[in-house]
């Protein structure tokens, strides 16, 4: 495989940071036991997904819940500018 080809085949990442493996399987096989294990012993970091798709969703929910507080805000805003605009007769 020449360095052309190589390069196409990791979509443009660089070889040196593309992943030495990924390991694939069904909940609760073992991935992250082998992946650690495999990790120490080729003395290269690990990635847990599943860690990180936490951690993304985390995230997702305070600014989810941040931009629900702006909107009710907003909301309010909105109906008490209608209410003085307009008095109840």
């Amino acid at each position: 495989m020449n360095e052309e080809s190589l390069q196409s085949s990791t979509h443009g990442v660089p070889k040196y940071k593309m992943p030495l493996a990924v390991i694939i399987g069904m909940p609760a096989a073992g991935k992250t036991r082998v992946g650690k294990e495999l990790a120490h012993i080729l003395n290269v970091p690990f990635i847990d997904t599943d860690d990180l798709i936490e951690r993304l969703a985390s995230i997702l929910r305070i600014l989810v819940k941040s931009l629900l507080e702006i909107l009710k805000l907003k909301l309010l805003k909105m109906l008490f500018l209608q209410i003085l605009s307009n008095p109840p007769q």
